[in-house]
């Protein structure tokens, strides 16, 4: 198999990849993946892997990925983790006993607040830093696809 193409007919890269812009977006758990694994260091540790959809603005559709860690060695790194995930919970109207992948995985409108660090061994990485209730997105904003999850209004 071959391909010929012209560079003139091919569009500039519109860096429609690069990161968003540092603030608040609403957004909805689009995706939550929980695994078993081990650190460099040998101490092994559940994850939960959050994809967030961004609705209602000019972002619609982007994703952004949160990791919480959810059990480890150290309690603090699992602290961090489970907080972060109770406040989803909570941000999503959920209630009850038990913080679950089930049950984080809702149609709710949450507002995630991004912030990009510039320190650390990765160099600057965007962080979902907080999750709140989003009160900005209008439920025009948001409708339910065949599967019944969230997606972002067509027109």
């Amino acid at each position: 198999m071959s391909f010929s193409l012209n560079p003139n007919e091919i569009p500039a890269d519109s860096n429609e990849f690069a990161p968003l812009p540092d603030g608040k977006y609403c957004a909805v758990v689009h995706d939550l993946i929980v695994e078993d694994r081990q650190s460099q260091s040998g101490n092994e540790y559940t994850q939960a892997r959050i994809q967030f959809r961004i609705v209602g603005d000019k972002h619609a559709n982007r994703r952004v990925f949160k990791n919480c860690i959810v059990d480890h060695p150290s309690e603090k790194a699992a602290q961090i983790g489970q907080q972060f995930l109770r406040a989803l919970w909570t941000a999503q109207g959920c209630n009850g006993d038990s913080i679950t992948p089930e049950n984080l995985e809702c149609p709710e409108v949450v507002e995630i607040v991004l912030k990009t660090a510039d320190e650390g061994q990765y160099g600057p990485r965007q962080n979902v830093v907080r999750v709140s209730p989003c009160k900005e997105v209008r439920d025009s904003d948001v409708v339910t696809g065949p599967s019944g999850a969230p997606q972002s209004n067509p027109w």
